[in-house]
């Protein structure tokens, strides 16, 4: 064989490789088709086919899938709008212990406020409290040195000190009073404080607990 002639002939091989190949492609493109169409028409007369002998079999087995994929998608359906109302109770407990949440914040923030104001007024009670039970001690003593200098009498000096000693006794009395008034104040305080604190753990246990009902 020539080289001229081998040319030629390895052309018209690839030529008809090359055909061949399209024709393979087209081949393969067309059953797809044909495959797309049987599968369409199917779709559409498989539910006219239960007195045709030979497709009696393959008719009852479309159907038996046919309901099961009724009642799949009926239960599909049916989680969707369960999970569509779980998701909506949810997101309208959040909103709900939001808005609350600002409340309860709001209230504890005030009582705080409130507690730390009797605090301060407590601490200085305490050290006037402390000064007038020092003063009382120095004017006690004092009348006590006053009459042993001169026992048979009671000087001025001693009658003014004995009154500034009632004057303190009256004073600390009513300290302690004070002190009894904003004790039983601060216990109110803390015990609105821990309502305040429950209803706020209540909120947040209602919101968990829709959170795992919807996580199950």
């Amino acid at each position: 064989m020539t080289h001229g002639r081998y040319i030629i002939a390895s052309l018209l091989q690839h030529f008809g490789v090359r055909r061949k190949s399209k024709r393979m492609t087209d081949a393969a493109f067309e059953t797809h088709l044909m495959q797309d169409g049987e599968e369409i028409l199917g779709a559409y007369c498989w539910e006219n086919t239960e007195h045709i002998e030979e497709l009696s079999m393959q008719y009852w087995s479309l159907r038996k899938l046919k309901k099961g994929e009724e009642s799949l998608l009926a239960k599909i359906k049916e989680s969707e709008s369960i999970l569509a109302a779980a998701q909506e109770q949810r997101a309208s407990e959040i909103d709900r212990a939001n808005d609350l949440g600002e409340i309860f914040l709001d209230e504890r923030t005030t009582l705080f406020e409130s507690v730390e104001e009797l605090s301060k007024d407590r601490d200085l009670i305490i050290a006037e409290a402390a000064q007038t039970k020092k003063r009382h001690a120095a004017l006690k003593m004092k009348v006590k040195v006053l009459q042993e200098e001169d026992f048979t009498q009671e000087s001025p000096e001693i009658q003014k000190s004995r009154h500034e000693l009632a004057e303190l006794r009256e004073t600390f009395s009513n300290d302690k009073i004070r002190l009894e008034i904003i004790d039983s104040q601060l216990e109110q305080l803390k015990d609105q404080l821990d309502q305040i604190q429950g209803k706020m753990d209540l909120e947040t246990g209602s919101i968990n607990g829709t959170s795992e009902a919807f996580s199950r």
